[in-house]
């Protein structure tokens, strides 16, 4: 039996007929399906204010709330690549906590 666990999706919205790939993202930041992404991102690292000088919500506090956030509104996602260099999203993007495969399992 595969062990479940909740995950976040990180899906970006272009307001198009046909979504981009959502991230999906563990409680430790890591971004799954790097077989995908190879490495770009790697980990979401949080949320950051429009002028992207400051995280204020931290990737854990999805996963400590198990829900998503309301405080999300006009917030970019910010992530890092496989060499920790950090970049913000900035499409609109919608959070949603999910329960999903381990993808060690």
């Amino acid at each position: 039996m595969e062990k479940q666990k909740n995950i976040l999706m990180i899906q970006p919205n272009l307001s198009l007929k046909r979504l981009p790939y959502p991230y999906f993202v563990e409680k430790d930041g890591k971004v799954q399906r790097q077989d995908f992404w190879k490495g770009n991102p790697y980990k979401f690292i949080g949320l950051a204010t429009k002028d992207e000088q400051k995280i204020v919500v931290p990737f854990y506090k999805f996963f400590k709330t198990q829900r998503v956030l309301i405080i999300t509104k006009g917030l970019r996602p910010v992530f890092a690549d496989a060499e920790d260099n950090f970049y913000t999203d900035l499409r609109f993007c919608e959070f949603k906590m999910i329960e999903g495969k381990n993808e060690d399992s």
